[in-house]
């Protein structure tokens, strides 16, 4: 018996139904990781608001976000997009604050080992850069478990849909 099945029909048929590209999507999980780093700051207060008044500001909110562009269903039709979209929402508030708090709790170990809190004086700006050179390893262990948590704060306010990224077992 002779197949007469049309295997470039079907070929046409698969590469039509998926139009979005690995590049594509991963451009679009930038853009949508981006756009979700204020749906996550301004949906936090919609809820917080909604928490009090009751009044549905919260699911407006995330309407609005979710009705803005298209980027978020091309990021989610590839798991490179996924993962680009995760990244960019987690990385860029988690790393900013990170790096905010690692130099807040390393400024408040150099005033604590000082004993000044607010420093004025004549010291010069080498010498201060020298002291902050010489954090023990215990003062750096310090220093990035305050980065960690400030990070970690920021990754919770700043996450546009927690329950959408998932996990990479998800994927």
């Amino acid at each position: 018996m002779a197949s007469n099945f049309d295997y470039s029909a079907y070929v046409n048929t698969a590469e039509k139904n998926n139009s979005v590209g690995t590049i594509e999507s991963m451009l679009s999980g930038v853009a949508s990781g981006l756009i979700a780093i204020p749906k996550g700051f301004f949906s936090l207060g919609a809820s917080l608001m909604d928490l009090g008044v009751n009044s549905g500001k919260a699911a407006a909110v995330e309407k609005w976000f979710d009705d803005l562009t298209e980027f978020d269903e091309k990021a989610e039709a590839t798991a490179a997009g996924k993962i680009t979209e995760a990244l960019v929402n987690i990385g860029i508030p988690g790393g900013i604050a990170f790096k905010s708090a690692s130099g807040l709790a390393k400024a408040s170990m150099l005033a604590g080992r000082n004993n000044k809190y607010v420093k004025i004086g004549n010291k010069s700006l080498v010498g201060a850069a020298d002291e902050a050179l010489e954090l023990t390893a215990k003062g750096k262990g310090r220093q990035f478990i305050a980065g960690a948590l400030g990070g970690g704060a920021a990754e919770g306010v700043f996450v546009g849909d927690a329950a959408a990224i998932g996990t990479f077992g998800d994927l």
